[in-house]
């Protein structure tokens, strides 16, 4: 049976707030920046932000910068420091990110018909310890498609011993601009016009029928530390001196094609980025040869030579 006193004691207990325990949000967690290395080596800096399309950009975050203090409850503590959950990453615009969870993340940067442009988000979230809002950090990209192409040296030959025969070969070293992007992902080619050559003998006949010549196998490479280098090479197949006269006399003699350079976007369309007139030329008073790019670029003045 319950005394009086008893009674009052135990609603004297119920009245009395109980102590609560746990924690609350204390200073806004923080973690350290995305860290963002191009995969290509060249060109540097491997950390820029202005990349190619097709490009591949790692990028990671330190988890052990993660600091968050929450403030507990009934303790004597001033701070519990809530560990690090997770981090999340995603890309909003012209590129993908895998894995999507995890420390660190690669971008594959789309194969735009267009510059553009993408951002990379990370997300870190707490363990529930205070229950923080997520830590936001931000990568942001500009995406550069191939604007043109720069002549950065040749070789030539090789050639048949002897002097029955007219022509040239020469093998250009290209490389495609811009150079401070990397666009090893990129597949190109080129659009050659058709044409049909008549040498001054009149007999004498080169047909040359519209063709799409991938270069190096479509991509380019990197090459003592120059990115997106490919070769071109250009010349005419050996011809008699013969073809070079007319009415009994050496003649000088040249021709061009017109040439469109060309890359491939992520829906499979070629697209024009540049055009160049691709050059022959003949001399009669020493039977040389030489081929060029737009009259700017030349190849050396070679030949006679023998048959091949």
């Amino acid at each position: 049976m319950t005394t009086l006193r008893g009674f009052a004691f135990m609603m004297a207990v119920a009245l009395v707030p109980q102590l609560a325990f746990g924690d609350l949000p204390g200073p806004a967690p923080t973690i350290g920046e995305i860290v963002t290395e191009c995969v290509e080596e060249y060109p540097t800096p491997r950390s820029r932000t202005t990349i190619g399309i097709g490009e591949l950009v790692n990028l990671s975050i330190d988890p052990d910068s993660w600091v968050d203090p929450d403030i507990p409850i009934g303790s004597g503590n001033p701070y519990d420091y809530d560990e690090l959950s997770e981090i999340t990453w995603t890309a909003n615009g012209d590129g993908t990110v895998y894995p999507t969870v995890g420390a660190s993340t690669q971008l594959v940067a789309d194969l735009c018909s267009l510059n553009g442009s993408v951002t990379v988000e990370a997300s870190a979230e707490d363990a529930g310890l205070g229950d923080d809002p997520p830590v936001i950090k931000q990568a942001n990209f500009s995406l550069e498609i191939p604007s043109g192409e720069n002549v950065i040296g040749c070789i030539h030959g090789p050639f048949g011993a002897g002097n029955t025969h007219v022509g040239m070969r020469t093998n250009f070293a290209i490389q495609i601009a811009p150079a401070t992007v990397n666009f090893s992902r990129v597949k190109f080619r080129e659009d050659r016009e058709a044409v049909d050559v008549t040498f001054p003998d009149g007999v004498t006949n080169i047909k040359q029928p519209q063709a799409f010549i991938p270069p190096m196998g479509g991509n380019v490479s990197t090459q003592a530390g120059l990115p997106n280098i490919h070769g071109d090479l250009l010349g005419d197949a050996p011809n008699p001196k013969a073809a070079l006269l007319k009415a009994g006399m050496w003649a000088n003699f040249n021709w061009e094609r017109k040439v469109d350079q060309q890359f491939q976007d992520k829906n499979g369309m070629w697209n024009k980025f540049h055009s160049v007139v691709h050059k022959r030329e003949y001399d009669a008073s020493n039977l040389k040869a030489r081929t060029g790019i737009d009259g700017t670029e030349w190849g050396g003045w070679m030949g006679p030579f023998g048959a091949q």
